[in-house]
């Protein structure tokens, strides 16, 4: 995921279950800031779930308008060299702008693609802008991936973490 707080995602979907909603397109938004991308994959996916839909186009763009890149300068935030998250070298973050999407299907047989085993988000509504010190609605989020996934927490072997490469956020 980026950070940028223009972040939007799209997902549309064409339900395919009778003829007459055959050319029923749905174009859904979604922009809740960095997780923008991870929110539509999993709105996707749950769309896939319930057989409202064969397929879905879903993705998400990272666009710059002088809003974003001045709120970050004014949190001074912005690194001058390369990002380095979690890092003790860390200085703050490289902003840019980015786009990817992606065909998610409910086909069980992946070939060569990547399946989504789960996903899982949390709100603990602590602090507008900050999670709870404790990191239970981090802990709420990875558990609902992993119910989702029906794997157990020793099976994971790769965590994708978002940090602004900020001391600030990084403690988060």
């Amino acid at each position: 995921l980026t950070c940028c707080s223009s972040s939007r995602s799209v997902m549309i979907s064409r339900p395919l279950l009778s003829e007459e909603r055959k050319n029923e397109d749905r174009l859904v938004t979604i922009s809740t800031a960095c997780s923008s991308r991870a929110k539509a994959m999993a709105s996707a996916a749950r769309l896939l779930r319930t057989g409202l839909v064969d397929a879905v186009i879903t993705g998400g763009a990272d666009s710059l308008g002088q809003f974003t890149v001045r709120g970050f300068m004014a949190l001074e935030s912005v690194a001058s060299e390369r990002c380095n998250p979690f890092s003790a070298n860390r200085n703050g973050i490289n902003i840019g702008e980015a786009a990817a999407a992606f065909v998610m299907t409910r086909e069980a047989d992946f070939g060569e693609s990547l399946p989504l085993l789960g996903y899982g988000a949390g709100s603990d509504a602590y602090h507008m802008s900050s999670p709870r010190p404790d990191g239970q609605g981090a802990a709420q989020a990875f558990q609902a991936a992993l119910t989702h996934a029906a794997l157990p927490p020793e099976a994971i072997g790769w965590i994708n973490l978002h940090g602004t490469g900020t001391q600030h956020n990084d403690s988060m």
